[in-house]
């Protein structure tokens, strides 16, 4: 990602660092005229995003010519007027891929002393630019380098001399000046160093006093190393590329749950290891501490620092190895295009997530990767696939993965991949394992087999279910015997999942015990359920582009009242807290009128991950956290529907089927909505009715309603107490939920 060098002055930099930002910034786009996609580039954001904000005015700049051009200067002006310290909105997204400078990593560490030396560091002005940080990294490795072989440098045990800040004693000095024993690696630090850190130290030496003051500890198996290198990085540069490097105790845990398997054949004599993404080499350093032998070590990696850091972390924890054995083992470059010419038996790592490599990359890697073919393939997925292909038959691959590649929809051909080639191991959820990034992560592992599942279907499940297969309404997962560890419990899968290829989803159920499958199993077939698919209409609520202007909580002369999704809640008559202040023709995005004034509609919240519903027959607008839904079904009347949505089983269907936050109209689509008898239905609109009177605020009334709705579903006894058990200490949305029992 290219450095948003507007938000860097809204840092801890001032005066003349500030300036010095200002002059650096209009070196960065020197040319006289930008291109609608070189600006793009700049600001990182799509072309089609670049159209909407001039449509909408947010780019408010002249452009001349066809295709158009745009003044330097303007566009500089825009980029701090967009993303400078009066624009606290874009920088307010989850997604803040716009962020810039450091932030501290102490909880990658053990040692308590190294913490208080990293956050030390950081209180002080992190260094700017490569060299200076060459130069702080090649001084922290030489200082603990010196500590692993016990050595005291002559040069080190002067106290510091007297006079200016710059003149006192450095690791750094002392090794260009020949004056360090390094045991023949010294051709590893010149590298780390390199041209730009000799440069540095002319005019920097004053920040490698810091690390005098708060001196580092090497401590086996930890990567103090990577962990400055990650808290002195530009915080903008590493999320561009993905770059979000392993604590610890992820790769304890992923390393843990590998050795489950076959421990003496995964980690014996003659086998090969390999990150084909180390960073600095956390995985690799771990599996040492594990007693793995270096001689079964490789890695890969095209961050050039990170690749240096990590033969100097396996040079400190592994005294033997010379630097050519080490620069033949860790190897610079892209995995993606070049790796080593042989197999190993274990793959494992952290590879990127979200990064792009470019449109040019992406382009070529579309004519060699399956999961590439579409062109927008995330570079997490292509690792995966390479990752398989780098495996020897019937050996493991182990990776710390982002949850979403298990269950969202774009990530299909990567799903497919593992189901036609695997055997599922492990799979452990770990939430939102990095620090700053709000994506759940789970560690996978899996078995490499050519054909674990065969056209049509494999192990026990597809004999039970031939003739299904056979007719392809779906295939199997090799998953029996799959270990599954979430922070509620852990469990066994007992029997291969199945894995539907007709489906648009087809997601990788593993957060879901054989019991909770039974369980939602039973409601897709014994209630003779009928779908949404194809039945309802949708509506998705108004994206203005920009709520400050269009919305108030004030009506005004022109105000229309507008529903938002925290003004939905179950059962209660929607009121509406904001009004819309504009015509919708100049909005982002907006459903058809009639979807907002249809004479009755049902709308829910989009930010849920269960449905949270209730009916309108005000023809009321809704905002983009509210949408619309109509069914038309038949056979069921609306509010039948509604109640069914509503119910604790559909929720319990929802969170087990689609763990998301988000209610998208795919996931209302899969909902079994049970034919239940007409009498049973009219039970139900009846029960939905007297919510609706009460504003959805009757809990005991609520209750009578789940209890049909159960019925309807026609559910076992020992189902009905798994859903209510499931479902307890959870909120119900309900209007008057305060104080009620949760």
């Amino acid at each position: 990602m290219k450095e948003n060098r507007a938000e860097k002055r809204t840092g801890t930099y001032a005066g003349k660092r500030e300036a010095e930002a200002e002059r650096e910034e209009e070196n960065t786009c020197s040319r006289q005229w930008l291109s609608d996609r070189e600006i793009c580039e700049r600001f990182e954001i799509s072309l089609a995003t670049w159209k909407n904000w001039r449509r909408l005015g947010k780019a408010d700049i002249a452009s001349w010519g066809s295709p158009p051009r745009y003044e330097r200067e303007a566009v500089l002006v825009l980029e701090r007027r967009l993303f400078g310290p009066e624009a606290s909105r874009l920088k307010s997204r989850r997604n803040k891929r716009k962020i810039t400078g450091n932030d501290f990593y102490g909880e990658y560490l053990k040692d308590a002393e190294n913490r208080e030396a990293v956050r030390f560091l950081l209180q002080k002005k992190p260094p700017r630019g490569e060299g200076a940080l060459r130069m702080l990294l090649t001084e922290a490795a030489l200082q603990l380098f010196c500590q692993s072989r016990r050595e005291k440098a002559k040069a080190m045990e002067a106290e510091a001399k007297e006079g200016s800040e710059e003149d006192f004693s450095c690791f750094l000095e002392a090794f260009l000046e020949g004056r360090l024993t390094l045991w023949g690696m010294e051709v590893l630090f010149r590298e780390l160093l390199g041209e730009q850190g000799r440069k540095a130290l002319a005019g920097h030496k004053a920040l490698l006093k810091d690390l005098r003051i708060k001196p580092l500890r090497f401590v086996f198996g930890e990567d103090l190393l990577g962990c400055l290198y990650l808290s002195l990085s530009d915080l903008g540069r590493r999320k561009a590329r993905g770059a979000y490097y392993t604590p610890g105790k992820i790769a304890d845990r992923l390393l843990e749950e590998i050795g489950k398997e076959q421990e003496e054949r995964l980690f014996g004599k003659g086998i090969k290891i390999c990150d084909p993404c180390c960073g600095t080499g956390i995985f690799l350093i771990r599996a040492l501490e594990m007693g793995v032998g270096a001689e079964a070590l490789y890695g890969q990696d095209q961050d050039l620092i990170s690749l240096q850091i990590a033969r100097i972390n396996l040079a400190l924890h592994c005294p033997g190895l010379s630097p050519q054995l080490l620069k033949e083992r860790l190897i610079w470059g892209n995995t993606l295009k070049k790796s080593f010419p042989f197999s190993f038996d274990l793959v494992l790592g952290n590879p990127p997530w979200g990064g792009s490599d470019g449109e040019r990359d992406m382009a070529e890697y579309a004519g060699v990767y399956k999961t590439a073919a579409s062109g927008k393939a995330d570079v997490c997925d292509l690792f995966v696939e390479r990752a398989l292909e780098m495996a020897a038959e019937g050996g493991k691959i182990a990776l710390v993965l982002p949850r979403a590649l298990l269950q969202v929809a774009s990530r299909r051909p990567v799903r497919d991949l593992l189901a036609e080639t695997c055997r599922f191991s492990f799979m452990v959820y770990l939430g939102n394992a990095f620090a700053g990034v709000q994506c759940p992560a789970v560690l996978l592992g899996v078995e490499k087999k050519a054909n674990a599942l065969p056209p049509g279907a494999s192990g026990e499940a597809a004999r039970t279910e031939e003739g299904r297969e056979k007719a392809g309404e779906g295939g199997v997962l090799a998953s029996r015997g799959c270990r599954v560890s979430l922070p509620e419990g852990s469990f066994v899968i007992g029997e291969n999942r199945r894995y539907d290829r007709s489906s648009s989803q087809r997601c990788f159920s593993f957060f879901v015990s054989d019991r909770e499958m039974d369980c939602l199993r039973a409601m897709k077939e014994k209630g003779r359920p009928v779908y949404l698919k194809g039945k309802a209409r949708f509506g998705l609520g108004i994206v203005t582009g920009n709520n400050r202007k269009y919305l108030s909580q004030e009506r005004g002369e022109e105000g229309e009242p507008v529903l938002r999704g925290r003004d939905i809640f179950r059962f209660a008559p929607p009121r509406a807290s904001r009004f819309l202040l504009a015509s919708r023709e100049g909005f982002q995005q907006a459903a058809p009128e009639a979807l907002y004034r249809a004479p009755e509609k049902l709308v829910y919240r989009f930010i849920a991950g269960e449905p949270v519903v209730t009916y309108d027959k005000s023809r009321t607008l809704t905002l983009n956290s509210c949408n619309i839904l109509i069914p038309m079904i038949p056979e069921m009347d609306i509010l039948y529907v509604l109640g069914i949505l509503n119910s604790r089983a559909v929720s319990f269907f929802c969170r087990k089927s689609f763990f998301t936050e988000k209610l998208l109209r795919s996931h209302l689509e899969q909902i079994p909505i049970p034919l239940a008898p007409a009498g049973l239905q009219r039970a139900i609109i009846r029960q939905v009715k007297v919510l609706l009177r009460g504003e959805g605020a009757d809990l005991p009334g609520y209750e009578r309603l789940d209890n049909l709705v159960m019925e309807a579903y026609r559910l076992e006894e020992d189902m009905v107490s798994l859903i209510r058990q499931e479902s307890q200490g959870r909120r119900l949305f309900l209007k008057a939920e305060e104080g009620a029992e949760r």
